[in-house]
């Protein structure tokens, strides 16, 4: 399994993920901090991929998803309050069909959740501001909040 890395540690990365926007249409899950769930994809003007990957290089926490040089999915970034992290860019690719899936989307959030308790060892929650039925992930507790979903580390 391919986890996202740090762009501060892996420059290149974000090249990767500037030819990814200017060639593939992404779902924009979460976008300054607001949950946004699109019918569909879309390929970004210059100036909203711009924008974007200013927002997330000025991030506290950022991550993005690469293989053999070419950008894959997820992509997200957020601040740190505390003992947690707080989504506000979240980036992902619809299914070869196109489609963007409530499955995929979960799928895509468990990796991120996953990466950030793997790698920031301080953080015991992950906040995401999206509104989606709670799911079970071991050692992780999912809640539905009036903000969004909220993923605690359980203790062990």
């Amino acid at each position: 399994m391919l986890l996202p890395d740090d762009p501060a540690k892996r420059p290149q990365l974000w090249s990767c993920l500037a030819t990814q926007l200017a060639e593939q249409p992404v779902c924009l899950a979460v976008g300054n901090g607001e949950g946004n769930l699109p019918a569909q994809a879309s390929l970004m003007s210059e100036q909203t991929a711009s924008a974007l990957l200013n927002r997330l290089r000025s991030a506290q926490v950022c991550r993005i998803s690469a293989n053999r040089g070419r950008a894959i999915s997820p992509h997200f970034a957020g601040h740190t309050v505390r003992n947690a992290i707080l989504i506000t860019e979240f980036i992902f690719l619809p299914s070869s069909s196109g489609a963007i899936s409530p499955e995929l989307l979960i799928r895509e959030l468990e990796t991120a959740v996953i990466n950030l308790f793997c790698t920031e060892k301080i953080v015991s929650e992950v906040r995401v501001p999206l509104r989606l039925s709670p799911w079970q992930m071991s050692d992780v507790d999912v809640v539905r909040g009036t903000d969004g979903l909220f993923f605690v580390k359980k203790i062990i």
